[in-house]
């Protein structure tokens, strides 16, 4: 059916090495993907778009600047 599956997870990780999930998601891509890049760089916006919108909250209730960090095993997009 043209479709590819993608999937991303949010951890939210202290210095200490300790980490939690904050959210995750698996599912079916919306658009036709030819290729296992084209899905990649999907699934990638598409968790950035997540990550920047949970930073922003995380930011304000903190009140300090949050850094954020993206992984992809792709390397392809390297």
């Amino acid at each position: 059916d043209l479709t590819s599956k993608l999937g991303y997870i949010f951890l939210l990780a202290e210095n200490f090495g300790t980490c939690n999930v904050l959210h995750y998601a698996s599912y079916k891509s919306r658009g036709v993907t030819r290729s296992v890049l084209g899905a990649g760089l999907f699934a990638f916006a598409d968790a950035f778009d997540y990550a920047y919108i949970m930073l922003q909250d995380l930011e304000e209730i903190l009140g300090q600047h949050v850094p954020l960090q993206m992984f992809m095993d792709s390397r392809s997009l390297f």
